[in-house]
Protein backbone atom coordinates (compact mmCIF):
# COMPACT_ATOMS: atom_id res chain seq x y z
CA UNK A 1 0.00 0.00 0.00
CA UNK A 2 1.37 3.40 -0.99
CA UNK A 3 0.29 6.73 0.38
CA UNK A 4 1.14 10.35 -0.18
CA UNK A 5 0.49 13.56 1.68
CA UNK A 6 -1.39 16.30 -0.14
CA UNK A 7 -0.53 19.67 1.36
CA UNK A 8 -3.53 21.97 1.73
CA UNK A 9 -3.53 25.74 1.87
CA UNK A 10 -6.89 27.00 3.18
CA UNK A 11 -7.78 30.66 2.74
CA UNK A 12 -10.82 32.09 4.55
CA UNK A 13 -12.45 34.74 2.34
CA UNK A 14 -15.48 35.96 4.30
CA UNK A 15 -18.26 33.77 2.88
CA UNK A 16 -16.19 30.87 1.49
CA UNK A 17 -13.06 28.83 2.01
CA UNK A 18 -10.59 28.52 -0.85
CA UNK A 19 -8.63 25.25 -0.67
CA UNK A 20 -5.46 24.78 -2.72
CA UNK A 21 -3.98 21.31 -3.00
CA UNK A 22 -0.28 20.80 -3.76
CA UNK A 23 0.94 17.62 -5.42
CA UNK A 24 2.81 15.31 -3.04
CA UNK A 25 6.60 15.27 -3.05
CA UNK A 26 7.01 12.31 -0.69
CA UNK A 27 5.60 8.85 -0.45
CA UNK A 28 5.37 5.90 1.93
CA UNK A 29 4.97 2.19 1.24
CA UNK A 30 3.30 0.58 4.23
CA UNK A 31 4.02 -3.02 3.22
CA UNK A 32 7.77 -2.50 2.96
CA UNK A 33 8.07 0.49 5.35
CA UNK A 34 9.97 2.40 2.68
CA UNK A 35 9.64 6.11 2.25
CA UNK A 36 11.37 8.92 0.52
CA UNK A 37 11.37 12.12 -1.40
CA UNK A 38 10.55 12.25 -5.08
CA UNK A 39 10.80 14.80 -7.80
CA UNK A 40 7.48 16.54 -8.39
CA UNK A 41 5.16 14.69 -10.81
CA UNK A 42 7.03 11.37 -10.58
CA UNK A 43 5.01 9.60 -7.91
CA UNK A 44 1.39 9.76 -9.01
CA UNK A 45 0.23 9.77 -12.63
CA UNK A 46 -2.19 12.57 -13.49
CA UNK A 47 -5.10 10.15 -13.95
CA UNK A 48 -4.55 8.75 -10.42
CA UNK A 49 -4.25 12.24 -8.94
CA UNK A 50 -7.49 13.26 -10.67
CA UNK A 51 -9.26 10.19 -9.35
CA UNK A 52 -7.88 10.90 -5.84
CA UNK A 53 -9.11 14.50 -5.97
CA UNK A 54 -12.57 13.36 -7.05
CA UNK A 55 -12.69 10.88 -4.18
CA UNK A 56 -11.46 13.51 -1.74
CA UNK A 57 -14.00 16.09 -2.93
CA UNK A 58 -16.90 13.64 -2.93
CA UNK A 59 -16.07 12.32 0.53
CA UNK A 60 -14.63 15.49 2.04
CA UNK A 61 -16.29 16.35 5.34
CA UNK A 62 -14.30 19.24 6.79
CA UNK A 63 -14.80 20.37 10.35
CA UNK A 64 -14.04 24.03 10.89
CA UNK A 65 -13.28 25.24 14.41
CA UNK A 66 -14.59 28.70 15.19
CA UNK A 67 -14.28 30.92 18.24
CA UNK A 68 -16.77 33.40 19.68
CA UNK A 69 -15.68 35.93 22.27
CA UNK A 70 -18.54 36.41 24.71
CA UNK A 71 -18.50 39.75 26.54
CA UNK A 72 -20.79 41.21 29.13
CA UNK A 73 -21.33 43.42 32.14
CA UNK A 74 -23.07 42.70 35.42
CA UNK A 75 -24.04 45.30 38.01
CA UNK A 76 -23.97 44.15 41.62
CA UNK A 77 -25.10 45.58 44.93
CA UNK A 78 -21.92 44.18 46.51
CA UNK A 79 -18.61 46.05 46.67
CA UNK A 80 -15.97 45.50 44.01
CA UNK A 81 -13.70 43.92 46.64
CA UNK A 82 -16.42 41.42 47.60
CA UNK A 83 -17.18 40.50 43.97
CA UNK A 84 -13.49 40.15 43.16
CA UNK A 85 -12.97 37.97 46.24
CA UNK A 86 -15.79 35.64 45.09
CA UNK A 87 -14.00 34.98 41.79
CA UNK A 88 -10.66 34.59 43.56
CA UNK A 89 -12.24 32.09 45.98
CA UNK A 90 -14.25 30.02 43.47
CA UNK A 91 -12.08 29.96 40.33
CA UNK A 92 -8.43 29.15 39.65
CA UNK A 93 -6.29 32.10 38.68
CA UNK A 94 -4.31 31.76 35.44
CA UNK A 95 -1.79 34.56 35.70
CA UNK A 96 -0.27 35.48 39.03
CA UNK A 97 1.77 38.42 37.68
CA UNK A 98 -1.14 40.80 38.23
CA UNK A 99 -0.88 41.93 41.84
CA UNK A 100 -4.06 43.52 43.14
CA UNK A 101 -3.56 45.92 46.01
CA UNK A 102 -6.07 46.39 48.79
CA UNK A 103 -7.17 49.87 47.68
CA UNK A 104 -7.05 49.42 43.88
CA UNK A 105 -10.12 50.96 42.28
CA UNK A 106 -10.19 48.53 39.33
CA UNK A 107 -9.40 44.89 39.95
CA UNK A 108 -8.80 42.48 37.11
CA UNK A 109 -7.57 38.98 36.52
CA UNK A 110 -7.78 35.95 34.23
CA UNK A 111 -9.17 32.67 35.56
CA UNK A 112 -9.67 29.13 34.33
CA UNK A 113 -13.32 28.91 33.39
CA UNK A 114 -14.51 25.32 33.26
CA UNK A 115 -18.17 24.43 33.06
CA UNK A 116 -19.69 21.01 32.46
CA UNK A 117 -20.15 22.01 28.78
CA UNK A 118 -16.77 23.54 27.88
CA UNK A 119 -13.39 24.74 29.16
CA UNK A 120 -12.16 28.27 28.60
CA UNK A 121 -10.56 31.27 30.26
CA UNK A 122 -12.47 34.12 31.87
CA UNK A 123 -11.10 37.66 32.00
CA UNK A 124 -12.70 39.95 34.55
CA UNK A 125 -12.44 43.55 35.67
CA UNK A 126 -14.40 44.81 38.67
CA UNK A 127 -15.04 48.49 39.39
CA UNK A 128 -16.90 50.40 42.09
CA UNK A 129 -20.20 51.52 40.57
CA UNK A 130 -23.13 53.46 42.09
CA UNK A 131 -22.81 52.16 45.63
CA UNK A 132 -22.03 48.63 44.44
CA UNK A 133 -19.85 47.35 41.63
CA UNK A 134 -19.73 46.55 37.93
CA UNK A 135 -18.13 43.41 36.56
CA UNK A 136 -16.90 43.45 32.96
CA UNK A 137 -16.07 39.98 31.63
CA UNK A 138 -15.04 38.11 28.50
CA UNK A 139 -14.56 34.42 27.70
CA UNK A 140 -13.90 32.31 24.63
CA UNK A 141 -16.45 29.85 23.34
CA UNK A 142 -15.08 27.38 20.76
CA UNK A 143 -17.37 25.39 18.49
CA UNK A 144 -17.24 23.34 15.29
CA UNK A 145 -19.05 23.75 11.99
CA UNK A 146 -19.36 20.67 9.79
CA UNK A 147 -19.69 20.47 6.01
CA UNK A 148 -23.26 19.20 6.30
CA UNK A 149 -24.28 22.47 7.98
CA UNK A 150 -24.48 21.22 11.55
CA UNK A 151 -22.67 22.96 14.36
CA UNK A 152 -21.71 22.33 17.96
CA UNK A 153 -22.63 25.96 18.79
CA UNK A 154 -25.19 25.97 21.58
CA UNK A 155 -26.58 29.27 22.82
CA UNK A 156 -27.84 27.50 25.95
CA UNK A 157 -24.22 26.63 26.88
CA UNK A 158 -23.32 30.32 26.64
CA UNK A 159 -26.37 31.32 28.69
CA UNK A 160 -25.48 28.74 31.38
CA UNK A 161 -21.95 30.16 31.48
CA UNK A 162 -23.35 33.68 31.92
CA UNK A 163 -25.64 32.40 34.70
CA UNK A 164 -22.61 30.82 36.38
CA UNK A 165 -20.76 34.15 36.24
CA UNK A 166 -23.83 35.92 37.72
CA UNK A 167 -23.97 33.35 40.52
CA UNK A 168 -20.32 34.02 41.38
CA UNK A 169 -20.96 37.78 41.43
CA UNK A 170 -23.87 37.32 43.85
CA UNK A 171 -22.45 34.53 46.05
Amino acid sequence: VKSALYKLNIIDSNSAYNVRVACPTEYREFDSHKGGMLEVDTYIPNSDAESNFKAICNNFQPIITEEKIVRGEIDSEFSSSDVYANFDRLLTELNSNNQVERFDIAKGRVFKFNTKDFNSTLSISVYPYRGGSKLVYAFRYNYNVKANGTTSFRIDEIEKAKDYIRSIVNS
